[in-house]
């Protein structure tokens, strides 16, 4: 899916993943926990949408958006990943 929508969606996951992803400590590597199903993110990107009267994306979309945003969304992640640091 392209368009406004789909960007728009694409947007809020990597703002999401940015927020709520743990950070590996022997990878620095970050991981959205088990405890999120994609039925959860998807609510609360409608939640988030429907709060500021935005038109959002139907739960289909968005589980194939994710799916073929995959690769694009760890490279996005990769941004934000943590450098072990040398304290010696």
């Amino acid at each position: 899916m392209k368009g406004a929508l789909g960007r728009n969606a694409i947007g809020w996951m990597k703002n999401y993943f940015k927020l709520n992803c743990e950070v590996m400590p022997t990878t620095g590597r970050l991981h959205l926990s088990d405890n999120y199903t994609r039925r959860e993110v998807y609510d609360a990107y409608k939640s988030e949408m429907y709060t500021s009267s935005a038109k959002y994306v139907t739960y289909s979309q968005f589980t194939r958006l994710w799916v073929q945003q995959d690769l694009l969304l760890l490279l996005y992640l990769e941004q934000y990943t943590w450098e072990p640091q040398d304290h010696g």
